[in-house]
């Protein structure tokens, strides 16, 4: 979870406002005042001091997790029709402290329904980023294959997508906001650890990566490869990573040491998408 605390101390109070009403319910002194009436020196001060509770619950995991268990309890007793706690505890919350942290949490948490014989693969696992991102990366491969007879005014396909928190290649000097990584790098983190056969799980996962793109949409078919951050135990001189952490600081390796990408996909040296 990535929490943007300026963003949120640059809220208005109007923002602020607006914001908590959509996901709960205000004061008669809120409504008063998104209705623009007149408040009193005494009320103004009031609502001002409730703005910062609510911008401060607006950004805090502790009352994000509150609100989301409570929902899905509420649910869950319905459907049982029974009342009562439906989690055992408190959730837990770990920092993610460096970017090796962070990959290897984002693989670990995609691989999840693989790993618990939920879904055969990555891009079949429902409510996962990575189906997302597999997806979109997809219908802009089929975009670009597409794009000779596609109007000049109509905009390319977006290569990620815009809900998620996008890869943007290597750390470097001005690097926009996003994860410092490549996409096609942390697809080939995910193709390898999830291949892995472990005795405490379920499941292996199939091959992913190559596999996700099918006919036309083929990076192969448009001189793409995907970049090979950590090489197959069969190349020669390779050495296969034997921890999802170590494969996970080779790519944040990897990425230190690349130019500026064009759009966090793939890097500089292998080509963009195109027909």
């Amino acid at each position: 979870m990535h929490v943007d605390q300026p963003l949120a101390e640059s809220w208005s109070t109007q923002e602020v406002v607006e914001r908590w009403h959509q996901l709960f319910g205000g004061t008669i002194l809120s409504e008063r005042y998104l209705r623009e009436d007149e408040l009193l020196d005494v009320e103004q001060t009031r609502l001002e001091g409730l703005v910062e509770i609510w911008r401060e619950r607006l950004t805090s995991v502790s009352w994000f997790m509150r609100c989301l268990n409570e929902q899905i309890a509420r649910k869950a007793n319905e459907e049982d029709h029974c009342t009562g706690h439906f989690w055992e505890g408190r959730f837990k919350s770990q920092a993610l402290l460096d970017e090796s942290a962070v990959l290897a949490c984002l693989a670990y948490v995609d691989l999840n329904p693989v790993r618990a014989a939920i879904a055969e693969t990555p891009e079949d696992s429902d409510y996962t980023s990575i189906q997302r991102r597999i997806r979109t990366l997809q219908v802009a491969s089929e975009s670009s294959a597409d794009g000779e007879n596609a109007e000049p005014d109509i905009a390319p396909a977006p290569t990620q997508p815009p809900e998620l928190y996008p890869f943007v290649g290597g750390v470097r000097e001005g690097m926009p906001e996003g994860l410092p990584f490549y996409l096609a790098d942390y697809l080939d983190l995910v193709n390898w650890t999830g291949r892995a056969v472990r005795d405490d799980k379920r499941g292996p996962s199939p091959r992913i990566c190559r596999r996700s793109w099918s006919g036309s949409a083929s990076p192969e078919r448009h001189g793409c490869s995907w970049p090979r951050t950590s090489r197959p135990p069969s190349a020669p001189g390779s050495v296969r990573p034997s921890t999802l952490s170590e494969f996970a600081r080779e790519v944040v390796s990897a990425g230190r040491a690349a130019s500026v990408p064009a759009d966090g996909c793939f890097p500089p040296e292998h080509p963009q998408l195109s027909p």
